[in-house]
């Protein structure tokens, strides 16, 4: 045997030894000494906390988010043509105007000659009607005349051609000339009769050249003040362009003003949450298809934007539009100058700001308020037993809103209901109760 071998050999030997003597060891302890007492593990705690549930009444909160804008809005565009010569870019953007206040003038000179040319020709006009008066009048004193000329005539006529035929007295010539008199003083009785029947049509188309003279030097007039551009109401200018020596046309927009003492937001409301939710003045009558006047409740505006939430109220105004796209409703909430200024912090509401609303809805009856934490994601909630232990009542979720969450049914007023957020525990835990 090598000296490999003998190593081997000796190693498992010692080994079996060892096993040995450790085996007699264990033998004479089984046997010599004491079983040591079974310790059950303590039962772990599961820390919550807890509140007492209690029904009530609560109201529903219908939240969307809009963007503030000015109730009223104008472009003001030149109406005439001409010669800029005050411009709006003296009243710079953000400055207020007062309504009537001149924003820009045009030149005014073109204008001014049209009116003085339509004044003279319905001067003209009116001077042809009166001499149509005139004349007129004149017409029938000659048709009196006339008239008397003409009966002359006649009889003269007559006694001529009577003594001619009767009593041979005079000549035949003495009976024309009297006949060519009296068809003479005949013609001009029927000339004037004529020209008088004319007088009822003259008179009308003179009134009508005066009426469309009229219009012309109205026009004029509307030309001319349309040269001086004012504004159509109070507010504030938001954008002002042209400057002055440059031409303007018609239609050309010189300033954008807004009215804002008035503000509105228009908000979207899912469809289901206006029909669930969303108060209304009355149901729909049948005189129109569309939906009936909501309910002016009083909304909170929110602007998260200043490095805190401030806060301002406004009202629910009215229904705008139903968007098929987006199974929306749009909804109007208007905020007067007063409820933009709030006395809680200098910056009032102001057009332009992106802000969160709040409205409102339905109050429901009987009805548990529960923090979201309270409640699962499949809609039930953990208890406290009399025991301290846990255990799971499934509930009716009705709405959740801000950090509640509306539930009804499997609840029994004065339940402990765990409100602390928990992942899957063990039903019958043990707990460890801290009240809210």
């Amino acid at each position: 045997m090598n000296s490999h071998a003998k190593l081997l050999f000796v190693r498992f030997a010692v080994g079996l030894s060892v096993l040995a003597v450790s085996a007699g060891l264990a033998a004479l302890l089984i046997r010599f000494g004491q079983r040591p007492d079974q310790v059950e593990p303590p039962e772990p705690l599961l820390a919550v906390r807890v509140m007492t549930a209690e029904p009530g009444s609560a109201t529903t909160v219908l939240t969307a988010h809009g963007v503030v804008r000015p109730l009223r809005e104008a472009r003001i565009a030149a109406e005439v043509s001409g010669l800029l010569l005050d411009s709006v870019t003296a009243l710079r953007t953000g400055d207020r105007v007062e309504a009537g206040q001149t924003l820009a003038r045009i030149d005014p000179r073109d204008t001014e000659v049209m009116l003085a040319d339509a004044q003279a020709a319905l001067a003209q006009v009116r001077t042809q009607k009166e001499r149509l008066n005139i004349q007129k009048e004149s017409d029938r004193h000659r048709r009196a005349l006339a008239l008397r000329a003409n009966e002359l005539a006649e009889s003269e006529f007559r006694r001529t051609k009577a003594l001619f035929e009767e009593q041979d007295i005079g000549s035949i010539s003495l009976v024309e000339a009297a006949e060519q008199a009296y068809t003479q003083a005949a013609t001009q009785l029927a000339l004037l009769d004529q020209a008088l029947a004319l007088y009822p049509a003259q008179r009308e188309e003179a009134l009508a050249r005066i009426t469309a003279a009229e219009t012309r030097v109205r026009q004029a007039e509307l030309q001319l003040s349309r040269t001086e551009i004012t504004a159509p109401f109070s507010g504030r200018i938001t954008h002002a362009s042209a400057e002055p020596g440059e031409k303007v046309q018609p239609g050309q927009i010189l300033v954008h003003l807004a009215d804002d003492q008035t503000l509105e937001l228009v908000i979207p409301l899912e469809a289901s949450e206006v029909r669930n939710w969303l108060q209304f003045e009355s149901q729909a009558s049948g005189e129109s298809a569309w939906f009936p006047p909501p309910a002016p409740v009083t909304a909170r505006i929110t602007w998260a934007e200043a490095g805190r939430e401030l806060s301002w109220t406004g009202t629910l105004q009215r229904i705008v539009d139903f968007d098929s796209t987006a199974r929306t409703v749009h909804v109007a909430v208007r905020v007067s100058a007063a409820e933009a200024r709030s006395p809680d912090h200098p910056v009032p509401l102001a057009a332009g700001m992106f802000c969160r609303v709040e409205l409102p809805g339905r109050t429901l009856d009987e009805v548990y308020t529960l923090p979201r934490t309270a409640v699962t994601f499949d809609g039930n909630v953990y208890l406290a037993d009399s025991e301290d232990r846990l255990r799971t009542v499934a509930v009716e979720v009705l709405r959740a809103q801000r950090d509640e969450i509306l539930v009804r049914g499997g609840l029994t007023p004065g339940d402990r209901i765990i409100t602390t957020r928990l992942i899957a525990p063990l039903e019958g835990a043990r707990l460890d109760i801290q009240e809210d």
